[in-house]
């Protein structure tokens, strides 16, 4: 990333296994700068289970997941888990929504 977030901040701190999820809409790619036809409803159903679903398939199905969330990340994670898209969540942040 272009500045110090709180990813580097928990590895930097003894947080051994930290993942940053970036969602498909992100302004970082020129290809987001046209209008796309997937909406909300589809990072809800299929990409927040699908990422949560690919962490517990690298790290365990028994792990405790945490998950701090911001802004569209927000929106979409507590969307997804209040739709019982994901579930097993140990806890959550949810900021900005």
């Amino acid at each position: 990333p272009e500045h110090y977030n709180i990813t580097q901040y928990m590895l930097d701190n003894g947080i051994g296994d930290v993942w940053s999820l970036d969602w498909r809409g992100s302004g970082y790619f020129t290809y987001n700068m046209e209008p796309h036809r997937y909406t909300i409803d589809h990072m809800v159903k299929y990409d927040v289970p699908a990422a949560i679903g690919e962490i517990k398939k690298q790290v365990g199905e028994d792990v405790r997941i945490h998950v701090i969330a911001h802004c569209f990340g927000s929106l979409s994670f507590m969307n997804s888990m209040a739709a019982g898209f994901t579930s097993n969540i140990a806890s959550v942040i949810s900021s900005s929504v």
